[in-house]
């Protein structure tokens, strides 16, 4: 019987293996679909977890508020958000402490610059401010509420515009120094002022500004190249103006980078200058005029007493021709 059995049990193996085999493909069905259906569930699950991308865009050096709400007026202040930017820690609060106040790890970039809005806490709101921006905070940040699972995400992408100012403190290569001016010898058209930098790259221009900010005219540049370094010099002849204070302004636009020197040019060397349709300044014409009032005045008191006397020698000539003719009329009588 075991024989039997066995034989039998040999006939009938091909029968169990065709079952089995249809059974293990029912189960593959089965958990393929188990998969799909899992994967479109967290498909609609991350799509209500992963809110919209919100974009800030701000000047360089303005304050900024980056949004993040729970949005159903559920107090936070007993949970945890945590702002990041890529792998960049920008804020952390964690029920009632947070990165300015007692803890710690936050990355330099942002450190003193970030705050919350602790009155806005019970309304669900972990927005935060960055203040004074600079380029570099250009990117894309993250508000993650962990205590939630899934976890509670919101994206925000912030861009920082880049204005013209002096980055001299940002040790930028190449960026140009602040001009040398030079004050040359007065013309009859006024008094040249010579601007120069050097070592710069990439390649700077210059303006010669007045005290009012407006452009005064100048010749071409001058310019020269040495190992991939500008060296660069500007001629401008100004006039007297109300404040004789002038401006040369080098910038450079690749670099968003933008220094100047103020000048002050001595009244006295104005003084020297001749125009050609003025040979006389304000000045110098009251003083002539001054000169000629007194030269005047010297020669009309001059001519007066001239006449005056002329006029009393008239008299005395003709009183003693009266005294010789008397005199020669008694001679004759007698």
């Amino acid at each position: 019987m075991v024989l039997e059995h066995a034989g039998a049990s040999q006939q009938q193996h091909p029968r169990l293996l065709r079952h089995s085999m249809c059974r293990n493909t029912t189960t593959m069905a089965r958990f393929r679909l188990l998969v799909s259906l899992l994967f479109i569930l967290s498909s609609i699950t991350a799509s209500t977890v992963q809110q919209a991308v919100h974009r800030f865009i701000v000047e360089e050096g303005s304050d900024v508020t980056l949004l993040c709400s729970l949005g159903n007026d559920d107090s936070i202040e007993k949970m945890v958000f945590d702002w990041k930017k890529t792998d960049q820690e920008v804020f952390l609060y964690a029920r009632g402490v947070h990165y300015n106040k007692g803890i710690t790890g936050q990355d330099e970039q942002f450190r003193g610059r970030v705050s919350h809005f602790p009155e806005e806490l019970k309304n669900g709101n972990a927005s935060i401010v960055i203040r004074n921006t600079v380029l570099a905070d250009s990117g894309n940040y993250t508000c993650i509420f962990p205590d939630f699972e899934p976890h509670r995400r919101f994206d925000v992408e912030l861009v920082v515009r880049p204005i013209h100012k002096d980055r001299s403190a940002e040790n930028i290569p190449g960026a140009t120094p602040k001009p040398h001016i030079v004050i040359l010898n007065a013309t009859e058209d006024g008094v040249p002022l010579l601007c120069e930098v050097g070592g710069a790259a990439p390649k700077p221009t210059l303006q010669w500004q007045d005290s009012d900010g407006n452009v005064c005219p100048a010749e071409e540049p001058q310019v020269s190249e040495r190992g991939g370094r500008y060296f660069v010099s500007l001629l401008a002849t100004v006039t007297r103006t109300t404040t004789n204070r002038f401006r040369c302004v080098a910038s450079q636009e690749d670099v968003h980078h933008r220094t100047h020197t103020d000048i002050d040019v001595p009244g006295k060397m104005f003084e020297e200058c001749k125009p050609t349709d003025q040979v006389f300044s304000p000045d110098s014409m009251l003083g002539l005029g001054v000169l000629i009032g007194i030269i005047l005045t010297v020669v009309v008191v001059f001519i007066v007493r001239f006449f005056i006397r002329r006029r009393r020698q008239g008299t005395f000539k003709e009183h003693t021709a009266v005294s010789l003719i008397q005199d020669t009329q008694q001679h004759a009588w007698c």
